[in-house]
């Protein structure tokens, strides 16, 4: 019991079969007709190059053995219809003529099947480095497209700053601590910001340490739109090639409420002191005087 689908895989292959090997009888046949119809006007008779045309596109279309099989036709084609009494000698040369051109054409059909192969497979080669290069396009836009969400969705403050000292990007935190638009802080230099005064002792040593390769991390007070705060600021180099550093990376954690809840804390508890000293010592006192007034009496 065969498959369903059987029949149709050897039907193809039988009629590819069929279709080569019937195209070398045509393509003689077609030569051989061609060839007559110049007789039958007067003309001379060209049949040995119909004969090679019909050889040439058997071996360019139909493959080796159909193209041997048109020579060897062609060869008796020839021989039975045209110059039959040919002496053997002229026979033999024409026949030479066909067998060589039948060589040629070998090597002519195999030079082109290799070059077909070296084809298809620099093709599907070609074709897996351009999937693969749009795979890294689309992993790369999605990184992208991930970092720039953190960036402008981020709770910090975060900052790019070039080698010029001058904001190349801020995300919208910038706006509401500032109380300016994004793109007007973009192409302003740091000190234009914060003050000259902050920038040469504070953000210019961080920020060039940053560019010499190193981390930054420290938390002090700062003065902007939103009035006195305290920053926990980090700096990041930004490194394109495994070299050089061509910006850095800024963030600032406000941790305002934190500070101001730790004064007060540390507050409540300078108080408590205070009071528990006082206390004890109205204790240490208290008997004293009343010893005191005991004696006066």
């Amino acid at each position: 019991m065969g498959y369903p689908g059987t029949a149709k895989w050897i039907a193809r292959p039988a009629a590819s079969v069929v279709l080569r090997y019937g195209l070398a009888l045509v393509s003689v046949a077609i030569a051989l007709g061609l060839a007559h119809t110049f007789l039958y006007f007067h003309l001379p008779q060209p049949f040995t190059a119909f004969a090679l045309s019909a050889i040439a596109i058997t071996f360019w279309y139909g493959g080796t053995k159909p193209g041997i099989l048109a020579a060897l036709f062609s060869s008796l084609v020839r021989s039975y219809f045209f110059e039959p009494e040919i002496n053997t000698v002229s026979r033999v040369l024409y026949d030479l003529v066909f067998l060589i051109f039948a060589l040629l054409m070998t090597r002519v059909t195999r030079a082109r099947n290799e070059l077909e192969v070296r084809v298809t497979d620099r093709t599907a080669e070609l074709t897996r480095a351009n999937d693969d290069l749009k795979l890294q396009i689309a992993e790369r836009k999605q990184a992208e497209y991930l970092t720039g969400q953190v960036f402008e969705s981020s709770p910090d403050g975060v900052s790019i700053i070039g080698r010029d000292y001058k904001y190349q990007r801020v995300n919208p935190v910038y706006e509401r601590n500032w109380g300016m638009p994004a793109e007007r802080i973009v192409g302003m230099h740091v000190a234009d910001l914060l003050g000259m005064e902050v920038f040469e002792q504070r953000i210019k040593p961080n920020l060039d340490r940053c560019f010499a390769g190193e981390d930054i991390n420290y938390g002090d007070w700062y003065r902007n739109a939103l009035g006195r705060r305290y920053l926990a600021v980090s700096y990041s180099p930004l490194r394109p090639d495994s070299q050089s550093v061509d910006a850095a990376l800024v963030i600032s954690h406000d941790l305002t409420e934190h500070m101001l809840a730790s004064e007060a804390l540390r507050q409540a508890q300078a108080d408590l002191a205070h009071v528990s000293r006082v206390t004890t010592m109205g204790e240490l006192t208290s008997p004293r005087s009343a010893a005191f007034v005991s004696l006066s009496l």
